[in-house]
């Protein structure tokens, strides 16, 4: 009767009960299922940016180390170039040195060369009187 009623009535319940408790499992399965998915493709983008990265830090280090190589080069082509300019200085300034010395030196030639033409022309001049004073 009326108990069977009842009885049946708290088992359908109960089954309407398990089935919706199923069916909300179910969802959160499914649920679960497309968050590890995406979970799987967000561990795949992370894989490949960091890969990028790591790509791009090996180059930025390359580019790094060719810079310091050319600025190490410039530097030791400008102390070349500073070396030379000061070996062309020292040359400059004795090249400088042995035209003053020699400017001197062919002063010094004129003076005696103008000495010597007074001398032969006096001597000359002397030469000629001379036949005046043999007469």
């Amino acid at each position: 009767g009326a108990a069977t009623e009842r009885e049946l009535a708290e088992l359908r319940a109960k089954v309407k009960a398990g089935e919706e408790e199923r069916a909300r499992l179910m969802q959160a399965q499914a649920a679960k299922a497309e968050l590890e998915q995406r979970l799987e493709v967000l561990k795949g983008e992370v894989v490949a940016l960091n890969s990028e990265r790591e790509t791009r830090l090996a180059h930025a280090a390359s580019e790094a180390r060719e810079l310091r190589r050319e600025a190490t080069e410039a530097q030791e082509k400008g102390r070349q170039a500073e070396f030379e300019h000061g070996v062309l200085r020292k040359v400059k300034d004795a090249l400088e040195e042995k035209v003053a010395a020699l400017a001197g030196e062919v002063a010094e030639a004129r003076v005696r060369t103008a000495s010597l033409q007074k001398q032969l022309q006096a001597h000359a001049a002397h030469s000629h009187e001379a036949p005046a004073y043999a007469n």
